[in-house]
């Protein structure tokens, strides 16, 4: 009796070989597509952190000029005390462009005092008013039609005294 010898694969083992390959390649493409697009999104997140800190810099500048129009407004202004309620008076922009990206900003503040509603130090002082400044910073991330498109934001937030002042 001859023994015959199996000189390649089956029909069947080539089939699923090469359906394993594929699904293998496959999962590294869609791996490496995930972690560039991850990536994106986080470079574009530092780059509205570094945008929404600047921001917050000018105003904040901008509201502590001795004699300004947007000194006296931010605090002449009532608080934000809902979401809906923002603050675009004097000093305020409403979106600039950084990295080929346009960001919107949206300004929410609030008065800070002590616990019981009553002032710091315990009276009311000229100048002695401190505000928390909400700034949130959006934008749209990746390509419109393309997986991963949307709007993000970020809210960076800053202390402002009034009795910080500038000279013109």
């Amino acid at each position: 009796m001859a023994v015959s010898k199996r000189l390649g694969f089956s029909m069947v083992e080539a089939v699923i070989g090469i359906g394993l390959a594929a699904v293998l390649i496959l999962s590294i493409i869609a791996l490496s597509t995930a972690a560039l697009s991850g990536d994106s999104k986080a470079e574009m997140t530092q780059v509205a952190l570094s945008a929404a800190d600047a921001e917050l810099n000018r105003f904040a500048r901008a509201v502590s000029v001795v004699g300004s129009s947007a000194r006296s407004e931010f605090w002449s202004a009532p608080d934000s005390v809902s979401e809906y309620q923002k603050y675009s008076g004097a000093g305020a922009l409403s979106e600039s462009t950084s990295n080929r990206t346009a960001f919107t900003y949206e300004y929410r503040y609030v008065s800070v005092g002590a616990a019981g509603g009553t002032a710091l130090l315990g009276k009311e002082q000229p100048d002695n008013r401190l505000r928390k400044v909400d700034l949130t910073v959006g934008w749209w991330n990746g390509e419109e039609g393309k997986p991963g498109y949307g709007r993000l934001t970020l809210t960076a937030t800053r202390l402002i005294r009034e009795s910080d002042l500038r000279e013109p």
